[in-house]
């Protein structure tokens, strides 16, 4: 774990991907660690195949690099990280059957390789893995309600994006009858505060947790996630609308 901490101070210069790149090689087979744990052989490709489609690692290098700017060490953070990786790549399972996307990092999504239902029974098994990750840190009870958190706004936000359509879903009545007539500024900047800010924000917290930090230094780390993750979606969202989709390696919204 140390060769962690001195590679990431000699990658300070060529920049933040030099960063997630290194971060990646330590969270990965944590990752691999907690998606095998209880599963089955003949299940084990299946289930890591959406976490090992890559990723930039933006979540987990904010709680290591949080764990580290609030005096922790790298073994302090190393599993939550990999909690909120494996927490994020749930989601996106999710996020990609709703949208009917096909390809996620250029490659097939888990719904479209795997099928459906195949893909709702792995997400309880990320689930379960997100769970099992903060047991092995010093501040379980905590990351626990953090992780819970984000799980529930995420998904919040997830759903009031669906009402945000403005076409589609003609089978669902739930979203006929609620479905927004009209988008504020305000409501869309609560909704992506919600389905990628709070995800963001509760990755830079926990690496305070990690080690137990001040509330000054949570309160840093909070504010410093929830603006980042406002800054991502927009970013991602015009680049949805607008983006080359061989570039962007997800389908481009029509």
């Amino acid at each position: 774990m140390k060769s962690l901490e001195k590679n990431l101070k000699n990658k300070r210069k060529e920049g933040i991907y030099a960063i997630l790149k290194e971060v990646d090689k330590f969270v990965t087979p944590a990752v691999e660690e907690l998606l095998d744990s209880k599963v089955e052989d003949k299940f084990k490709h299946i289930v890591a195949y959406q976490a090992m489609t890559g990723g930039k690692k933006l979540r987990s290098s904010l709680l290591l690099l949080g764990c580290l700017g609030c005096g922790g060490s790298i073994k302090d953070a190393i599993y939550p990280a990999a909690g909120i990786e494996i927490l994020h790549n749930s989601i996106l399972m999710i996020d990609d059957i709703i949208d009917h996307s096909l390809w996620r990092r250029k490659k097939l999504t888990a719904w479209k390789k795997h099928g459906t239902s195949i893909v709702q029974c792995l997400n309880f098994i990320y689930s379960a893995s997100v769970f099992q990750s903060v047991y092995y840190s010093r501040s379980p009870k905590a990351l626990n309600d953090r992780f819970a958190y984000a799980y529930k706004l995420v998904l919040q936000g997830e759903m009031i994006d669906i009402l945000m359509e403005q076409t589609g879903r003609k089978d669902e009545k739930y979203v006929q009858k609620n479905r927004y007539s009209t988008v504020t500024l305000e409501e869309y900047l609560k909704m992506i505060s919600q389905k990628t800010a709070s995800l963001i924000q509760v990755a830079a917290e926990a690496g305070g947790l990690c080690v137990k930090a001040r509330e000054s230094q949570l309160s840093a780390l909070s504010k410093y996630g929830h603006n980042l993750g406002i800054s991502f979606q927009i970013r991602d969202d015009i680049l949805d609308l607008y983006g080359d989709e061989v570039k962007f390696g997800k389908s481009i919204e029509a």
